[in-house]
This record gives C-alpha cells, sequence and structure tokens, in this order.
C-alpha cells in the first residue's frame, strides 16, 4: 500500500542543507498481499504500519540536527572526555559518537545475558566493543575503557532500566576481560601490521595478511580496514575472504585427524582436572605436549594457531554434553595463549587457540578460565536436568534423555518420545522450570560409588559408561542424576528459564531447546 514519509524542516538557518531535513516519522498503509506472480489481493483486514525514530525526537524537541547532541549522549560523551583527557573537537568527534553509541549497545546486550565470544550473537559484540577500544585508542586513550564508562551508562539510562545496575558487577567484569584479552592482541597484531605495511605493493594488503590478524589476533576485517584507511592502504578482500573459507575447510578435515594424532601420544600422562570444579583457582600449571600444524613440536611462535596439554588444569574440557571453556593461558604475567576451546582426548584436556607469545614444551603457564562464560554455562547445566525431571513429570516417566548439549546462553536436550508436545506441555514444563527456580533448592553435588548411586535412584545416560566411583547431582527432590558437569549450588542462581522450540530430530525422538539466566528474562 501507499506510504507517508513525514520530515522535520529545522529551517533555512541550517548551514548543511542535508541536517535541514529530518525524517521523524514513517506511515505504511497495508492493502494488498502481492503473490509470487505479482498479483495483488486486497487484504481482509487493513492496518497501519507506522514507526517514528524516539531519538530522531528527542533531537527536535531539544532542536538538535544531530541525536548525539541530544542529552541521551552528552553524559556519555562528557564522561568520555574526563576519563579520556580529550575534548570533543570536529576532527575526533567521529571516536567521541562511536565510543558512546557502542558503550550502549555492548552495555545492554551484556546486561541481558549476551557473552562475547567467537560466533553468534557473542561475535557481534566482541567486534563492537573491540571497534570502541580502537577508537579509544585513537583518542589517546590506553587500558581499560568501556568498563569505567559503565558507571556513566548507569547514570544516564539505569531509571529506565535497572537491570544496568543489578548487573553492573557481572557486566563490568565481562568488559575488562575482554579488554585486558584484545589489549594484549591489538599490541602484537599492530606489530605484525608494522612489518607488513613496507611490503604492500599497490596500496593493497593481501588477504591472507589480513586473515591472519583476524585469526590469530581477532582483529575484524574492518579493524583492520580502518587502521589501514589512515595510511591510505586498501584491504584485499576477496583474498580475505578465500583464506577464510579454506581455514574452514582445513579446520573440517583436521578435527578428526588431530583427535587421532593426541591418541597417539600414549606416554602422555592424564590431566588433573580435578580443579575444573575451582574455576577462581590461581593453578600453575607445566606444558607437557604442543601441538601445530599436525606436528608435535618442542616450541611454538606468537601467531601459531595451536592445541596445548597441560599437567594440570581447571579448564573444562568438552563432555557430557556441557561445551568446553574458553580463557587463556599466561606466562609470567602476560597473555601468552587465548584459549578459544577446551576439549577432552580420552583423559587428556586439549587447549585450543592461538598463541600471542612464543610458548615451549616445559614452560610454566597459568590457567585463567573465562568465569562470566563459566557462570553461565553451569547455570545453563543444573537447568538442564531441571527440564529433564519436568519433561518425565509432565510427559511420562518413561522419557529419558537422547543427548545434550549445554551453552553458556542456551540448552539443547533431546529426549525419547513418540510425539509432538503441545503448546499447553510446552508451557506447562517451562513453568515447572521456574517454580523449581524460585524454591531456591540446594543442589548437591557428592561423589559415592556406582553402586550407591544406584541405590539412591540417580538417572544414567542410557549410553554412558561409568567409573567405579561417580558424581551425583541432586536438585532437592525433584532431579538425582549422575554427572561430571559443572553445576550451581542453589536452583536460585539460574534466574529464570524459556523454552523455545520443540521438533523431532528422528523417529521417536524430539529435540526441545531452553534459553536460561538473564537471556530467558
Amino acid at each position: 500500500g501507499p506510504c507517508t514519509e513525514i520530515f522535520y524542516d529545522f529551517g533555512s538557518d541550517i548551514d548543511n542543507e542535508d541536517d535541514r531535513w529530518v525524517e521523524i516519522w514513517n506511515d505504511v498503509f497495508m492493502q494488498f498481499d502481492r503473490d509470487a506472480n505479482g498479483n495483488l489481493t486486497p487484504l481482509p483486514k487493513k492496518n497501519v504500519d507506522t514507526g517514528a525514530g524516539l531519538e530522531r525526537w528527542a533531537a527536535l524537541l531539544q532542536n538538535k540536527v544531530d541525536n548525539f547532541d541530544t542529552d541521551l549522549f552528552t553524559g556519555l560523551i562528557n564522561a568520555t572526555e574526563d576519563l579520556t583527557g580529550v575534548k570533543k573537537t570536529p576532527e575526533n568527534t567521529p571516536s567521541f559518537k562511536i565510543i558512546a553509541d557502542h558503550l550502549r549497545a555492548v552495555g545492554f546486550a551484556i546486561a541481558d545475558g549476551v557473552i562475547p565470544s567467537n560466533t553468534d550473537r557473542g561475535y557481534v559484540i566482541r567486534r563492537i566493543l573491540r571497534r570502541a577500544m580502537r577508537h579509544g585508542q585513537l583518542l589517546g586513550h590506553k587500558g581499560a575503557l568501556l568498563s569505567k564508562l559503565y558507571p556513566a551508562l548507569i547514570t544516564q539510562m539505569g531509571e529506565a532500566y535497572p537491570e544496568l545496575a543489578r548487573e553492573e558487577k557481572r557486566v563490568v567484569e565481562i568488559i575488562q576481560n575482554e579488554e585486558n584479552s584484545f589489549t594484549d592482541m591489538l599490541q602484537n597484531g599492530i606489530k605484525l601490521l608494522d612489518n607488513e605495511i613496507p611490503k604492500v605493493n599497490n596500496g593493497i594488503l593481501p588477504g591472507e595478511v589480513a586473515f591472519k590478524l583476524f585469526d590469530t589476533y581477532g582483529f575484524p576485517l574492518d579493524l583492520t580496514q580502518m587502521i589501514l584507511r589512515d595510511k591510505n592502504i586498501d584491504v584485499d578482500v576477496a583474498g580475505f575472504e578465500r583464506a577464510m573459507a579454506e581455514q574452514k575447510e582445513r579446520s573440517r578435515a583436521d578435527t578428526k585427524g588431530t583427535r587421532t594424532l593426541w591418541e597417539s601420544q600414549t606416554q602422555l600422562p592424564a590431566t588433573d582436572d580435578h580443579y575444573k570444579y575451582q574455576p577462581d583457582a590461581n593453578l600453575s600449571s607445566k606444558v607437557l605436549a604442543i601441538l601445530r600444524n599436525g606436528e608435535f613440536v618442542e616450541a611454538a611462535n606468537a601467531g601459531d594457531t595451536v592445541e596445548v596439554a597441560l599437567d594440570k588444569t581447571n579448564f573444562y574440557g568438552t563432555q557430557g554434553g556441557q561445551v568446553g571453556d574458553s580463557g587463556e593461558l599466561t606466562k609470567d604475567g602476560s597473555t601468552v595463549m587465548n584459549v578459544s576451546e577446551a576439549a577432552r582426548v580420552d583423559n587428556v584436556v586439549i587447549h585450543k587457540g592461538t598463541l600471542t607469545s612464543d610458548l615451549n614444551v616445559g614452560d610454566e603457564v597459568k590457567t585463567v578460565i573465562n568465569a562470566a562464560t563459566r557462570q553461565q554455562t553451569t547455570r545453563a547445566h543444573t537447568a538442564t536436568h531441571l527440564l529433564h525431571a519436568a519433561l518425565r513429570h509432565v510427559l511420562n516417566e518413561d522419557v529419558e534423555q537422547r543427548g545434550s548439549k549445554v551453552s553458556p546462553d542456551s540448552v539443547r536436550f533431546d529426549f525419547s518420545f513418540g510425539r509432538a508436545m503441545t503448546a499447553e506441555e510446552k508451557q506447562a514444563v517451562e513453568d515447572l522450570v521456574n517454580k523449581w527456580i524460585d524454591e531456591d533448592m540446594t543442589v548437591s553435588h557428592e561423589e559415592m560409588s556406582l553402586d550407591e548411586a544406584k541405590q539412591r535412584g540417580a538417572m544414567a545416560l542410557f549410553n554412558e559408561k561409568y567409573g567405579d566411583t561417580v558424581k551425583v547431582i541432586t536438585a532437592g527432590d525433584v532431579s538425582c542424576e549422575l554427572c561430571g558437569g559443572t553445576h550451581v549450588y542453589h536452583t536460585g542462581e539460574i534466574k529464570h528459564a524459556k523454552v523455545n522450540k520443540e521438533k523431532s530430530i528422528s523417529s521417536g525422538i524430539r529435540r526441545i531447546t531452553m534459553s536460561v539466566g538473564t537471556l530467558a528474562e
């Protein structure tokens, strides 16, 4: 149907003609349904789709042609001036705007439960945060930026959005971890870039160099482009994309191969990982083996993608459906390796990631896990047990677990059941899980013999092999399962759960997904 666009005229005294007319509202009068052949059929119920730019209205009412000049942003910009010791000028205004905008995006997203990561929405937040940090550096600022500006965001918007203050400690901790990690990567990445710039021909940086910056130091392509733009250098984007595709193909081929390589290291002792239940442990570990490019080596260099085995670790290696921890290894107080994932091959925990400085077999390192990600994964794992119990309660006692994936922000649970769940059943399951969360039941973690666990009625996975001694997780009187994963100590720590989808994945097997924590609220 037809549409209108409503503009506001700020008047002829505006110097820039482009700033004089600002669209503030749009109305679409929905009348027809257009099919694939372009035929129009009148809608049985016509409606108006309308939307107005609230921040543009704020600018209009405050007689400002730029949203960033309104009181929605001036407090954040003033705080940035105070922190950096730099005043806003026409030349540096873009950096102030980007920092203020990105502070809001990162602050709200993390307060809502998004965790910076290398995938999906977590990767979007990580890129936004790093772009803000780069603009802080352009202003001459070194060190923490958004974590120190977050209180200004609470002052500016906390009254309307109380979750900003409620989640302050967690949000600041997550941002600080990201800033510390990226500061190390940025310094090493810029060294690489400085070495490559003199080799540039025709003003174009090779795509494989840009990809190395991305793969090794976490530089998004647009960050590399932004740094080079000041030097009038472009990036071979097509070459970057080719390198990305080749890496993905190598990764698929290497996954099976690297496992075989680790399995061949029969002399390698089992990793002492009982510290995985102590995420804050200040653990000193010895490097036992380094795998690089399909070969075990005695030493590896900054920029290398490697897999590392230690004599002991508090990283949780992927097992029992729970994804492995991420974090870093440090040496002499500085990051030596960014760990993207901890995996498990038999009894050895493998730390996968990229080196930011040289590493040798025999080196002493400290293990530092991403505490915020671990906390959310822990909440999700206990929520998985409650989900299992709720499914058995709402559907029937014959429901059995057939698989699961426990991630920091979500649960995927496969179970035996012969039909699709009704909407009422899904709601009943969600309500029951949240009832148990609200009751803040005690969750006990006990080690006992397998026979004793069976006598207690602890549930076990039908295809899982267990040793003579097992760990039993009991939530109140509603759930008792054998499980070696990480769990909360009171169900109230989970905060909330939200059932999302339920579908068939094979004959007689259903899959249900659930969000937990702040993402479910």
